[in-house]
């Protein structure tokens, strides 16, 4: 069939070629982990957050939207007087589309 030489230079490649997939899977995995570690970050904190009790997270968020207040009061720009006046313009708005049927 294939004469020695052919034989040899074949199964040299072969090892050439098995040789650049282990470098290549190498690299992948190297390349997954890099991507993989900011999800690991926001894994843990989930984890982190569902380890809290109920209670505590019952009292966090009123604490959040206090402190959030409490923030937006002292900067409030336009922004933040958009975003106060928000809810009753959406209000009237709805309203007038009702009154119009």
């Amino acid at each position: 069939m294939f004469a020695s030489r052919q034989l040899i230079a074949l199964e040299t490649r072969k090892g050439f070629l098995r040789d650049r997939i282990a470098l290549r899977r190498a690299r992948a995995v190297i390349e997954a982990r890099r991507v993989a570690r900011p999800l690991h970050v926001i894994e843990d904190l989930y984890a982190q957050w569902r380890r809290l009790s109920p209670v505590l997270k019952t009292l966090g968020v009123p604490f959040a939207l206090w402190t959030g207040r409490r923030a937006w009061k002292r900067r409030r720009g336009v922004l933040g007087t958009a975003l106060r006046w928000t809810p009753m313009i959406i209000a009237a708005v709805r309203g007038f589309q009702q009154a119009r049927r």
